[in-house]
């Protein structure tokens, strides 16, 4: 299924109520696993969505900025939030495409948010997630490759590996795993889907 089918067929609204009630994503769980036990908890989660993974960083002791363009996703992530957590909570919203500034942080998130950053605004948007990588910054994330359904028709961004390695070209890549296989998609129909998911330390 192709993205602008996928966009007809289906709102953010339907997404997020599919999204509900999921655990955090295995790319966060993995991440935090690999971080020392003395890490500095100050995060960025770009595209946070009903904010799943926003709301476990804060359950572990995290302090977040959460990224995020639909002002329902934004509606869902604040009624999640109580007094031992919410102060540690900051909300940008925003698109990608509008973002001027980050703040600089100790990890850098993004589930699976940066390919609908718009083709020709990434390279902008990239610089400014540079300026928020502190010394020793973890990093992960979902790409789309090349082949995936919803990059090839229009909107979507992909990236090959080669691309990806060059824009942490500063980082230790601690994982990366490549999927190229039919499957779902969580709300309608199936597509061919190419991530890659990286997880990496800047050196």
């Amino acid at each position: 299924m192709s993205f602008s089918k996928w966009e007809a067929l289906m709102s953010w609204g339907e997404y997020y109520e599919k999204m509900k009630g999921m655990p955090p994503r295995p790319l966060l769980t993995r991440a935090l696993e690999l971080m020392p036990e003395d890490q500095v908890k100050i995060a960025l989660d770009l595209g946070c969505g009903i904010g799943t993974d926003s709301m476990h960083l804060l359950q572990k002791g995290w302090r977040v900025t959460a990224v995020e363009k639909e002002p329902e996703g934004v509606s869902l992530l604040k009624s999640q939030l109580d007094a031992t957590v919410s102060s540690n909570l900051r909300i940008i919203q925003s698109s990608f495409e509008a973002l001027d500034s980050l703040p600089v942080v100790n990890f850098v998130y993004a589930s699976l948010s940066l390919p609908f950053c718009q083709q020709g605004s990434f390279p902008g948007f990239w610089k400014i997630v540079e300026s928020s990588f502190s010394d020793n910054c973890f990093f992960a994330a979902n790409f789309f490759g090349p082949e995936d359904d919803w990059v090839r028709p229009r909107g979507c961004t992909g990236h090959s590996e080669a691309e990806i390695r060059e824009l942490l070209h500063d980082f230790e890549i601690l994982y990366l795993h490549e999927r190229k296989e039919l499957g779902p998609t969580a709300t309608s129909g199936d597509k061919f889907w190419h991530p890659y998911s990286v997880i990496a330390q800047r050196k």
